[in-house]
């Protein structure tokens, strides 16, 4: 029986707020609740959050009014970029029919696998953007068994300018410090003053790594295993 009362007792309480959000969406311009939610959901796409800021109600509420006034989903975000992903494949796979493939993957496979093309190349062929072309690869199956003989030369230069670069700022450093050679900072820092391999590597700002192989290389042969430690 208390259950019931409570019950009961709720029913005034809630349509006092039903009239007051009614009112409130009247305010705004709208024939009623049926009408703002129609518009700022469904016609606009709104996010719930906006539309309870508006109302001065939770989400909560907004969802559940949603929901009893029969307003479906139109799925936001989400929804649109599905559209998007969708657009963009069947733009692709035209392109790639306009080439004469048979499918998209041919396409790939072709250009991707047998030919390494670069992933700005394939965008720019297809007529979409590289993140699309970055998603349909791994999507449809298409990679690299191997590297090319191009590749391969590529990725060496590459490494070969890395080391260049990285030569150049230690030179460079070594000469605003006043020496022309790392055996002359070595001869100086290290034999001469007995600084340790810390101190030194925090002034030349190189790697631990690198300056114990310099130093090997460096110390004489009477001294075959000197103490790097320090």
């Amino acid at each position: 029986m208390a259950r019931r009362l409570v019950i009961q007792a709720s029913f005034p309480t809630l349509t006092a707020d039903r009239r007051r959000l009614e009112d409130r969406a009247r305010t705004l311009g709208f024939a009623d609740l049926a009408a703002y939610l129609t518009d700022r959901y469904l016609d606009h796409e709104h996010s719930l959050v906006a539309i309870a800021r508006d109302l001065g109600v939770t989400i909560h509420v907004v969802r559940g009014l949603r929901d009893a006034l029969g307003i479906g989903s139109h799925g936001g975000v989400r929804a649109r970029g599905r559209a998007r992903q969708a657009a963009s494949d069947q733009r692709a796979a035209a392109r790639a029919a306009e080439l004469g493939f048979g499918s998209l993957r041919a396409y790939l496979t072709d250009r991707y696998t047998d030919q390494a093309w670069a992933i700005p190349q394939l965008a720019a062929e297809l007529g979409v953007g590289e993140r699309v072309v970055k998603r349909l690869l791994p999507g449809m199956g298409v990679r690299r068994v191997r590297a090319t003989a191009a590749i391969a030369a590529a990725a060496e230069r590459g490494r070969a300018r890395k080391a260049e670069l990285v030569a150049e700022r230690r030179q460079a450093r070594l000469t605003a410090l006043g020496f022309t050679n790392l055996a002359e900072y070595l001869a100086d820092r290290y034999d001469g003053r007995g600084w340790s391999l810390r101190r030194v590597r925090a002034e030349l700002r190189v790697s631990g790594v690198w300056l114990r192989g310099e130093l090997v290389r460096w110390v004489s042969h009477d001294e075959p295993n000197p103490d790097l430690s320090a």
